[in-house]
């Protein structure tokens, strides 16, 4: 991923956060990253296809986190405890992971 579609991702990420996908805007996300809207759609082609873009790449992530911990162990309970444990870290390390997962419940 580019610096650009990056920058984009981040600001997105943050802007749905804290106000919610409805009320964020094309103009709101564009002026706060300081790209052109024409920038902004070269790199995705709505905001419905960022917000997709959010939730692949957050699963992605997620994936992989689950995929490094749990092969550690053999047998399934701990498996089970090291993604509970993924959860519980993400939860602390980031709000904007806790509301994005309010907007996707709310969609």
């Amino acid at each position: 991923m580019n610096k650009t579609k990056r920058k984009i991702f981040e600001t997105s990420m943050k802007l749905f956060a804290e106000k919610g996908y409805d009320a964020t805007s094309i103009e709101e996300i564009t002026a706060t990253v300081g790209v052109a809207k024409g920038t902004l759609y070269y790199h995705f082609a709505s905001k419905e296809e960022i917000f997709n873009f959010l939730i692949e790449e957050g699963i992605k992530l997620l994936q992989n986190s689950v995929d490094i911990k749990t092969a550690k162990h053999n047998n399934y309970i701990d498996k089970i405890k090291a993604i509970v444990l993924i959860q519980i870290k993400m939860n602390q390390e980031t709000r904007s992971a806790k509301s994005m997962y309010m907007i996707i419940l709310d969609r």
